[in-house]
């Protein structure tokens, strides 16, 4: 933090990368212990074990990322991943500790509240057009 340099840990089949000036909060404790679990899309790993990061941090996944496109972190309040824009998935610069989702798949946006909407709606718009079928025929004469 001080001398402004940079710190780099190898893991099995990682590589965390913490620079001396991107650290806003010194007190804040860096695990670099990176567990993979294998997912049924992809793979996911938890960064920091959950706990605030210093600041940025490079993780290089190269070893790990094959095909894998997308980037999604898990929140936790809405119980749902959410996407994470990134430009290269195998060198991730991350300032939020979390699980992390690398996936090829893109993960659907649409949750049960938004099907249940469109559905009642649909609904609404095919009993209309029924009533105006049957009652207001002379409508269409």
């Amino acid at each position: 933090y001080q001398n402004k340099r940079t710190l780099t840990v190898h893991g099995d089949g990682y590589r965390i990368c913490v620079d001396g000036k991107d650290i806003v909060n010194y007190e804040n404790e860096l695990k670099t212990v990176l567990l993979f679990e294998k997912e049924e899309k992809g793979f996911s790993f938890v960064v920091n074990e959950g706990n605030n990061l210093c600041g940025k941090i490079k993780i290089d996944l190269k070893d790990k990322v094959t095909d894998e496109k997308y980037l999604y972190l898990y929140d936790e309040q809405k119980d749902k991943y959410q996407k994470i824009a990134t430009e290269d998935i195998s060198e991730l610069i991350i300032d939020t500790a979390g699980t992390y989702l690398v996936t090829s798949e893109k993960l659907t946006g649409w949750n049960v509240n938004v099907i249940l909407l469109i559905s009642g709606v649909v609904a609404i718009l095919v009993g209309v057009g029924v009533y105006i079928g049957l009652k207001k025929q002379y409508w269409f004469w």
